[in-house]
Formats: C-alpha cells, structure tokens, sequence
C-alpha cells in the first residue's frame, strides 16, 4: 500500500503458484510457475514486475538449466542485452563456463540486462541464496530472479 490519505493499493505481493504471461504480441513470454513476487503500480496501471521464476531454490545443475531455458525463451522473443561493455547472455554452455559461474556465485550474483529498445527492460539475475558460506557445490542452493519494466536504459 502506498501511504496516503486515503491508502493506495501500489502492489500486488504473489505468495501462492501463479505463472506470469507477458502477453505482447511480439515479445511476450510466460515464466515458469512461481509463488515469489510482486506486481507493481502507478495509476492503476502495472509498471514493472519482480519475480523469481522458481518455486524454491535449486541445486545449480538445475538451476542453469532454468537460465538456459529462459535465456532460449527470451532470446526467441527478440530480447537483445543492453549493448555496454560487460552486459552478455550468461555464459553456461560449456562444463568451463558452468564451473567458473558457479565459483563466482559463492561471492556475488551475475546478470544481464536485456531490452526491447525504447519499449521495455528486462533484468535477470543468478545467484547463490542458501549454504553458500560452506562453497559447496553439493549443498548450496540457487535461485534466479526477474524484473520487467518499461525501458529505463535505451536513449
């Protein structure tokens, strides 16, 4: 709620399974089912969404799975990274690129930034969420999160 006399209603919080459908004709995609996220407004209008489109974390295998299945889907829809120096797809085809991201996730989280220029901003992130402390590959666990919103990025 925004604080205002009377209250406003500026969010939506998601806290039981829904799938999320971005419905442009061009662009569009539907996430995996989630039960994380908000919706949020202004005048009654969405304007941006943050979702993690995971019901609960995952070990990496399978959560780079999911990232390449969503970067697939977003590629389909003609998403394109933010063009500026370090802003790439994130890297796990090959066993080298999947073991260097996830030596990285025990110390910060990577993303991308994608766009549909002048129209929309995409923001993905990975990062490790649970038992990273102990830097093990076996028992830490992973999500991935979504944020979508109008361009904030392009000229």
């Amino acid at each position: 709620m925004y604080p205002s006399d009377p209250p406003k209603a500026d969010s939506t919080w998601i806290s039981s399974p829904v799938v999320i459908t971005f419905d442009d004709p061009e662009h569009g995609f539907t996430l995996p089912k989630t039960i994380y996220g908000a919706v949020g407004y202004t005048k009654g209008k969405v304007d941006g969404i943050t979702t993690s489109p995971m019901v609960e974390t995952l070990p990496f295998d399978q959560t780079v799975k999911l990232l390449s299945e969503l970067q697939a889907m977003f590629r389909d829809a003609n998403w394109i990274p933010e063009p500026v120096e370090g802003n790439d797809w994130i890297k796990v085809q090959s066993d080298d690129e999947k073991r260097q991201l996830q030596a990285k996730l025990f110390d910060q989280a990577d993303g991308v930034i994608l766009l549909v220029p002048h129209k929309y901003s995409l923001l993905m992130h990975i990062k490790c969420y649970a038992r990273c402390d102990e830097r093990d590959a076996e028992t830490a666990r992973y999500l991935i999160d979504v944020g979508l919103s109008r361009d904030h990025f392009s000229d």
